[in-house]
């Protein structure tokens, strides 16, 4: 028989207590590091080996489990990572384009045509199929005067 003091069970924090430990607070600062890194454009493996997840994968999870904190959808938040890299690269190469660089403009105008498709901005109207235009109140016209004569 032992005389050694049992040691106390660990209990495992939660809620709040378990996000402010220490080891919670460095995940988090990776895990912001990582969308940082996603943002200008790294791949998976690049911010693994960066970061030190352990694959590729884990540091794709990492992103989508952090940017599920966000109340917006996956697609949403691509969406707007695409648009931020876009206007990053176009704010990089302006001033060449003002200086009237022929590369940077053409550049300039494939980011913003990008952009524009990335947010829509392309699309054609929305057209109402109720609303009536002017050629068809002409065409009413020209069809209900002719029958009346």
């Amino acid at each position: 028989m032992t005389t050694e003091a049992r040691q106390p069970k660990k209990r495992a924090l939660r809620g709040r207590a378990a996000q402010t430990t220490p080891e919670a607070v460095a995940r988090r600062e990776r895990d912001t590091q990582c969308v940082q890194l996603r943002r200008a454009g790294l791949g998976w493996d690049a911010i693994a080996k960066q970061l030190g997840y352990s694959s590729a994968a884990r540091a794709y999870e990492q992103f989508m489990s952090f940017m599920k904190d966000y109340p917006r959808e996956d697609a949403v938040a691509a969406r707007d990572l695409e648009a931020d890299r876009y206007d990053q690269l176009q704010r990089a190469i302006w001033a060449k384009c003002l200086k009237g660089d022929t590369w940077s403009i053409d550049r300039a105008l494939k980011l913003m045509d990008q952009r524009a498709r990335l947010l829509g901005l392309n699309l054609p109207p929305q057209v109402d199929p109720g609303a009536h235009s002017a050629v068809d109140a002409w065409l009413r016209h020209i069809v209900g005067g002719a029958s009346s004569e």
